[in-house]
Parts: structure tokens; C-alpha cells; sequence
């Protein structure tokens, strides 16, 4: 049982005063115009919730964040507060057509470091793999302050439609960064769909985990050439083609609609068939960018970026394993790259080879770790 409202709001007082580093802070003040970022925010919720013995929502949290709101929302009253987030001039809205040239003249300046200038930025937005909402805008009045985004298709799971969303490029500027657990809430308001985020900033990740999303239980794996020479001595040899027409003559009406899909793009697909089976791949060039202060004096001599062959998609892993190398060959000579890398999890046995760390997460109601990929997302349309 909670206490009375007068000792409730001291305890949340002290709470907020403790998690935020702040003091004082003022019963009606709100709680996400006072410096904190997202991770300060997450942790402020699961300190409430520990207290109250309950789950938060951060969707009624949102709506009122101050102390009076939190009591009212742990009272089982209304949370309807001057704090409201349109009364401090913040607002959240959805991506309209309108939104896409500042969006991402926005994404271009708050990501300088990736290098992606405004004309790749819009890919995010011009896939037209679905028509779900694209993402949400954080505004102060009339300036845009704050973007997530989402690209989201519809995947053939158990041959059920199932909406898959993944997040990408959360942003919030600095003075706003509370706020940017508002952008999530309205990102995340689809109980039935199928979240994913494969390029989480460590910034993000405590949060996500917040909203009930789970670690995809992997690594990458990298494979240089000839370390599964065996498998080029197996009794047969497979036939491997590029060429659309092959590729398409056995793919079926759902992996077909895959192939559409990601044509337009820089993706490398390609079939390996043996005898009556075959394995469809879809494949992405990479730069793994290396620290020049890790190398020294040798980052005169060595290049900066060095390229990799990802697999995003393979639908027949045992076979890839049987003729590994020579897949891995001819796409390392296809794409120049110097290294196959493939997520360990969709192989039943990893192949030898490096393995390297991986964060990723998802969330959904439907759908296993094992049947979701990388396909449809932002590692297609940006040069990640």
C-alpha cells in the first residue's frame, strides 16, 4: 500500500532529487526540461517502479512528467497536469511528406561524424516498402529539435503478414534530451508489431531494454578466405549465379518479393544451388572503419576502411555451410572485399572463423530471435 499524498510526494521528491542529481526540484517542475537524458529518464522510471512495486507506464508518465503527475499516476487518477507535454511549446507529431527535406538536412548535421549527407539520408524515406509511419518529430514551437525513425515492412512469418519496425536514427539535441523517451513512446505504440534495432547507440540501449526489447542472442562471425578450404573438395560442386534471371527462376512469390525489394539498392544477391536445393543470399559491402590513434605511425601506410561482404539474408544456412568456401570466394571477388561476415546464430554450426561483438535488440509478441534478419533496414539504405 502507498503512502498518503503528502509523505508520497516527499519520497518522489528525494527519488527524482537522488536519480537526477538534482536539487531542488519542485513538485509541479518538469522532470524532462531539467537536463537529464534518456538513460537518467529510464532510470528514474525503474526507481518509481521499484518503489511502488508496480510497472510505470512511460506513456502515463509522459503525460504528466512531474512529481504531482507521478502521484496521480500511482494514485490511479488521472495524470492531467499543467506539465503536459504541448503545454511547455514541446510537441511530438508524425513524419508527413512535408518533413522529409528538414529531416534530413537534421539527420546530416547531428550525425556529421557517419559522413551520410542529406541525399542518402533520404532513403530512409523513399523505400516505399510500406506505408507505415516513417517516424516522429520532437519540435520547440516551430524548430525541429528531435527525430526517430522507423523503417518498417510487412515479413512472411509462418506464412502469416506480420509489421516488423526498425528503429533507426534517434536524435534528440543536447538541451532536449529527456525528451527523447517521448519520440519512443509514440514510436512504440503498436503492441502487435515487431520491433527491431540492429545500430543502437550505447546512449539508446538501456532504454530499449526498458521497453521490454531483448538482446538477439549473437555475434558476428568473420571469415577470411580459405579457412574452410576442406569444403572445396566436397562430391559435388555448386552452381553459383548473379545473374538476376538464374536467381529469379527459383526463388518462390515471397522470397521474389524480397528480390524486388532490395534490386534498387546496393545489395548483392546471388543463388547457390545443388541438385535440388538451393540457398538465396542477400548480401551488403561494408567499411569497417578502424581508429587512426589505435594504429600510430602505421595509419600513414594502412587504409582506414576495410571492406567486408555482410550477409543480411540466407535462407538455406546448412547448404551455404556445405560449399562455404566457394561462395565466399566468388562474393569476396564480386564485391573486392577481403572477409565474409554473417550473423554465428543463423548457422546450426558456426563456421571457424573471428568472432566479434554484436548489439542488437527486439521486441515482439510473434516472432522468435531465429526468424528475424537484417533485411529491410537501414543497413540496406545507408552506407553503414
Amino acid at each position: 500500500m502507498l503512502p498518503d499524498v503528502e509523505q508520497l510526494r516527499k519520497d518522489l521528491q528525494a527519488i527524482c532529487q537522488r536519480v537526477l542529481d538534482l536539487a531542488p526540484i519542485g513538485w509541479s517542475d518538469n522532470l524532462l526540461d531539467l537536463g537529464a537524458d534518456s538513460l537518467a529518464i529510464v532510470s528514474l522510471l525503474l526507481e518509481i517502479e521499484s518503489y511502488a512495486g508496480h510497472p510505470v507506464p512511460l506513456s502515463a508518465f509522459l503525460r504528466a512528467p512531474s512529481i504531482e503527475g507521478l502521484i496521480a499516476v500511482l494514485s490511479g487518477a488521472e495524470a492531467m497536469t499543467a506539465q503536459q507535454l504541448g503545454r511547455s511549446g514541446l510537441h511530438v507529431r508524425a513524419l508527413g511528406p512535408e518533413d522529409v527535406e528538414p529531416v534530413c538536412r537534421f539527420l546530416e548535421e547531428s550525425f556529421r561524424g557517419a559522413g551520410i549527407d542529406a541525399t542518402k539520408w533520404r532513403r530512409l524515406f523513399d523505400h516505399g516498402w510500406s506505408d507505415h509511419t516513417r517516424g516522429f518529430m520532437l519540435f520547440d514551437g516551430n524548430a525541429l529539435v528531435g527525430f526517430i525513425g522507423a523503417v518498417a515492412a510487412r515479413r512472411q512469418v509462418n506464412e502469416e503478414a506480420v509489421l516488423v519496425c526498425n528503429l533507426s536514427s534517434w536524435v534528440v539535441r543536447a538541451q532536449y534530451r529527456g525528451w527523447g523517451m517521448a519520440l519512443l513512446a509514440s514510436m512504440l505504440d503498436d503492441a502487435n508489431a515487431t520491433y527491431t534495432c540492429f545500430t543502437p547507440q550505447p546512449s539508446s540501449w538501456a532504454a530499449l531494454i526498458a521497453q521490454r526489447f531483448k538482446p538477439l542472442d549473437s555475434q558476428r562471425i568473420a571469415i577470411p578466405p580459405l579457412l574452410q578450404a576442406a569444403t572445396l573438395f566436397g562430391s559435388t560442386r555448386p552452381m553459383i549465379s548473379f545473374d538476376p534471371a538464374v536467381i529469379r527462376e527459383r526463388l518462390t512469390s515471397h522470397q521474389s518479393q524480397i528480390f524486388d525489394d532490395h534490386a534498387a539498392y546496393d545489395c548483392l544477391q546471388l543463388i547457390v544451388v545443388d541438385g535440388p536445393d538451393y540457398a538465396y543470399l542477400v548480401v551488403k559491402r561494408r567499411d569497417q572503419r578502424l581508429a587512426a590513434s589505435r594504429l600510430g605511425r602505421l595509419a600513414r601506410f594502412l587504409p582506414l576502411k576495410i571492406p567486408y561482404s555482410d550477409i543480411l539474408h540466407c535462407s538455406a544456412p546448412v547448404l551455404l555451410l556445405r560449399h562455404i568456401e566457394r561462395v565466399k570466394l566468388a562474393i569476396l571477388r564480386r564485391q573486392r572485399t577481403v572477409a565474409l561476415v554473417a550473423e554465428a546464430r543463423i548457422f546450426p554450426v558456426p563456421p571457424r572463423g573471428m568472432m566479434l561483438p554484436m548489439i542488437t535488440c527486439f521486441r515482439s509478441p510473434l516472432i522468435a530471435d531465429g526468424e528475424l534478419d537484417r533485411l529491410y533496414s537501414e543497413i540496406v539504405l545507408l552506407p553503414i
